[in-house]
């Protein structure tokens, strides 16, 4: 296809002939709809993550209340292990948070089965005040502590990839701040 482009006072001018303009509108059909698509399933995922939020969030309070564990990191790893609720083993097995054991269901996987997801939260943080570092920070509201201090402990198998998606997690859909660029020293 040749494909001259034209331009005359700030105008775009193409010179085509008939065959090649109707391959062109159809490629650019279907640049159009597949743009529009993209922002639709993004669209989508911002709200599934938003409801996903205000469904878990008063269960995390509460959580924190009982555990001294802050809600932003409960619901922060939450989100980032169980895709807001959209993984295969959150749906199928309540496992919001990866967590690895027995499963007595049909489906063969390594995750845990929870008869709900509120025991997979209270696992979570059963867990959690089961590692070292929890009587030192039990009670401290700073979340990134807890995050540094779980990522230590080999949750993930990428601390650092993964230290920084839950702290951005956090950063934007928990507290609605924008994560701090580092300065280069």
């Amino acid at each position: 296809m040749n494909l001259y482009l034209v331009i005359i006072n700030r105008e775009v001018h193409f010179n085509m002939s008939l065959k090649e303009s109707k391959q062109f509108s159809t490629i650019l059909y279907y640049v159009i709809m597949m743009c529009f698509l993209l922002f639709l399933f993004s669209f989508n995922s911002l709200a599934q993550e938003a409801e996903y939020i205000k469904m878990y969030k008063p269960l995390a309070k509460s959580l924190e209340k009982e555990f001294e564990i802050p809600y932003e990191v409960i619901l922060g790893v939450a989100i980032i292990e169980s895709g807001a609720g959209k993984t295969k083993v959150s749906r199928l097995h309540n496992n919001h948070f990866g967590i690895v054991g027995k499963n007595k269901t049909k489906y063969k996987t390594r995750y845990r089965h929870f008869n709900s997801s509120q025991a997979s939260f209270r696992s979570f943080c059963l867990l959690v005040k089961r590692r070292k570092f929890y009587d030192s920070l039990k009670g401290n509201k700073d979340y990134k502590v807890w995050v540094v201090a779980l990522s230590k402990t080999g949750y993930s198998s990428q601390p650092v990839v993964w230290q920084n998606k839950i702290d951005k997690v956090i950063q934007e859909k928990l507290l609605n701040t924008q994560p701090k660029n580092k300065k280069a020293d």
